[in-house]
């Protein structure tokens, strides 16, 4: 029986900067969207899941950005109001496979300053047999070293990774690891089939 590694953010968590922006302070969709582009850029947040402070960031932009330094503050002091919640659909498979016995791990792209929230807030985090964090590592997928870190971890027979973006499914499966590529808008059936044959 394989091992099953999930990642967390849009397969077992609803996170999206929007969250914070658009829905909870209210800033229109079009400024939010030019705003998470142009200052707090996916190129400037995925520092953090490599490790970077969060004080260390903010004040990196506030160099060049200086009149957004408001919504700067807010994206890392308001970080747990970008979870809109679990992936119901997806996390009762993560629930199943646990009950049949299958080893399950967690392997995600996050910022080390914000693990405990991960436990606080979504129970299903004490079911994981290994979590692997890239910024406890320093390291953030699609790396390849990230998954020969985290073949060593879990030392499995075999496993199967399952990620949101293809890029890292990609990277998994260079790394001799059998990889899924899966969003929840492919609805919980496709994930049934996908696991069928664990």
């Amino acid at each position: 029986m394989k091992d099953v590694i999930f990642d967390l953010g849009k397969v077992l968590v609803d996170w999206d900067p929007r969250h914070l922006f658009v829905s909870h302070l209210g800033i229109p969709a079009a400024e939010a969207e030019r705003f998470l582009t142009d200052v707090c850029s996916p190129e400037w947040h995925i520092e953090f899941d490599r490790g970077r402070r969060f004080e260390d960031g903010v004040e990196l932009l506030l160099d060049s950005h200086s009149s957004h330094r408001r919504l700067i503050e807010t994206y890392v002091s308001e970080w747990p109001r970008m979870f809109a919640g679990p992936i119901e659909s997806t996390v009762a498979h993560l629930y199943a496979l646990h009950e049949r016995g299958v080893r399950i791990h967690a392997l995600s792209n996050y910022p080390p300053q914000q693990i405990r929230f991960l436990y606080e807030r979504f129970e299903f985090m004490r079911l994981f047999h290994t979590v692997v964090i890239s910024g406890l590592l320093r390291v953030a997928k699609p790396d390849p070293e990230i998954f020969r870190r985290m073949l060593i971890d879990i030392d499995a027979g075999s496993c199967v990774f399952i990620d949101d973006r293809e890029e890292n499914v990609a990277a998994a499966s260079a790394a001799g690891i059998s990889a899924i590529h899966f969003t929840p808008d492919q609805g919980p059936d496709r994930l049934a089939q996908l696991l069928a044959s664990i």
